[in-house]
């Protein structure tokens, strides 16, 4: 589910935070209500020091609910990046406290570990522990805690004077993609499918083309949506073209190696689903092989020799662009489908091919 901010100043740029409460991890109960005074006094301070946008806690804890995560671990590392990722976030603010009879006397301790993840990197910043005694004081204690949390998250949050003077640069999220995918061709668009003496072919000229590829995508190039990809395809077909002379058919087989590059922009159509056009542009070397196995025509080399079959080898630029839809299984895996159309380019000549496409991408 998409979160949305609920506090004032709502300004684009402005980075989301999600501040989670501070757990009583032991569950003593006489010390829960320094769950509340932790978190808020957290809250106040960022408040006071820092431009941003704060996440309600019912949205984030909705989001936990939906999604399995046990808000009793709300303290651990793997809950609150789960989270975070899941409600689009860009901080993370959590940790917990303990209460436990301090080593040689007779008063009790409150240790409170306090962490800070940064969504975008996908990394922790902040990791410290504080220890103070269960006293008269606990309260200043408390406003020591939330002073180091506003130290530390300087690192990653614009002042309130800078954010107002427009003083600060926002962090572009980026994170790559890995994909698998699997194409198929069955048509051949104005292909040259008769062979004669003096014919030209490509591999665009073949039906029934299967392909397997690979490509890796950088996302967050000038925008979190943009990409840059690079990608391999190998390609093959077996399929069947017809003589000049008499009109009977010769079987054929396509080997093709192909390497492309571009841009592609990948937009959200809700939590799971993006729709992602991209173009750009690649080379593709075609083996090409042509059986001679008709009885009523006889193949010859200049010399008069009678051949079986013939091989033609070809390199081609060739410009392309399509569109996919993805569906977005978890964080790390998603489903796409879609359609890749290339135009090729011959000497002379120019070649058209449109392949479907499924694979599977994983985020790194």
């Amino acid at each position: 589910m998409f979160l949305c901010a609920t506090t004032a100043g709502n300004a684009a740029g402005l980075k989301k935070v999600m501040v989670l409460d501070f757990k009583n991890i032991l569950k003593k109960s006489d010390f829960n209500y320094l769950e509340g005074s932790i978190t808020d006094a957290v809250r106040g301070k960022l408040k006071e020091k820092f431009a941003y946008q704060e996440i309600a806690r019912e949205k984030w804890l909705e989001v936990a609910k939906e999604n399995f995560i046990i808000e009793e671990d709300l303290y651990t590392y793997s809950a609150a990046m789960n989270l975070g990722l899941l409600g689009r976030q860009d901080v993370v603010i959590y940790g917990g406290y303990v209460i436990e009879n301090k080593r040689g006397s007779a008063q009790q301790e409150i240790r409170t570990r306090v962490r800070i993840l940064d969504l975008a990197k996908k990394k922790e910043i902040a990791d410290f522990e504080m220890k103070n005694i269960v006293d008269a004081s606990i309260f200043d204690a408390v406003e020591k805690i939330a002073d180091r949390i506003v130290k530390e998250a300087s690192a990653v949050l614009p002042s309130q004077v800078d954010a107002a003077q427009g003083r600060f640069k926002e962090d572009i999220p980026s994170f790559n993609q890995l994909s698998l995918r699997g194409q198929i061709a069955p048509m051949a668009f104005g292909a040259n499918r008769t062979l004669s003496p003096t014919g030209q072919y490509a591999g665009t000229d073949f039906k029934n083309t299967l392909g397997a590829g690979i490509d890796f995508q950088h996302f967050g190039v000038f925008k979190e949506q943009l990409a840059v990809f690079v990608g391999g395809i190998v390609r093959v077909s077996n399929d069947q073209f017809t003589y000049s002379i008499d009109g009977s058919t010769a079987p054929a087989a396509l080997q093709s190696f192909a390497g492309q590059a571009g841009l592609g922009w990948r937009q959200k159509l809700g939590a799971k689903f993006y729709l992602q056009p991209f173009v750009g542009g690649g080379g593709q070397y075609d083996i090409m092989k042509f059986i001679y196995d008709n009885k009523t025509v006889a193949v010859t080399t200049s010399t008069g020799q009678t051949v079986s079959q013939g091989e033609y080898k070809l390199f081609s630029p060739y410009a392309l662009g399509g569109l996919r839809v993805g569906y977005a299984i978890n964080t790390w895996l998603a489903i796409e489908a879609g359609a890749q159309y290339s135009f090729s380019f011959y000497s002379g000549a120019n070649g058209q091919s449109l392949f479907t496409e499924l694979g599977v991408g994983f985020r790194l």
